[in-house]
């Protein structure tokens, strides 16, 4: 996992997350897939999206990356298209919100924890450097699972 600083130049630049640490992050087989066809829909526009280092928002000829900014309000702009063209097929998609990029992040910590996964799993997950800074941004999931708790131990019992 490669982390963006935007903060070196125009350009800015890829470098280690904050934690100073490399991770592997495991996907679903499906997203493997989606991202390989992206990457080859991408080559067909130009070499530079499929050599070894392209990133996966890259733009341009040179494949620079793109700002935060830039990449939440591209996928805001997106989501509305999305949801106008599901229309009446998809209903369900009208009433979704339509959220900041970065937030898929914090949906995706929120449900492992909802699920039950271990706080480790979702802080190594995210790159988090110590365990408490995960349960700092994510203490609001703790009652709901302090009630699922306690309804397994009555279901121990029973």
């Amino acid at each position: 996992m490669r982390s963006v600083d935007e903060e070196k130049g125009a350009n800015g630049s890829v470098g280690l997350p904050k934690n100073g640490k490399t991770r592997v992050v495991d996907i679903l087989s499906g997203d493997i897939q989606a991202l390989k066809e992206y990457k080859a829909a991408r080559g067909a526009v130009s070499f530079e999206f499929i050599k070894p280092k392209a990133l996966v928002f890259g733009v341009g000829a040179d494949n620079h990356m793109r700002w935060g900014d830039t990449v939440s309000q591209r996928f805001e702009q997106v989501t509305r298209r999305g949801q106008a063209a599901a229309g009446d097929k998809y209903p369900q998609l009208s009433g979704l919100p339509v959220i900041p990029f970065h937030n898929l992040r914090h949906t995706h910590a929120t449900h492992l924890l909802q699920v039950g996964l271990p706080a480790k799993v979702v802080q190594e997950r995210l790159g988090h450097k110590t365990i408490s800074i995960t349960f700092d941004v994510y203490s609001h999931v703790l009652p709901s699972m302090q009630q699922d708790t306690v309804s397994r131990l009555g279901a121990m019992h029973a």
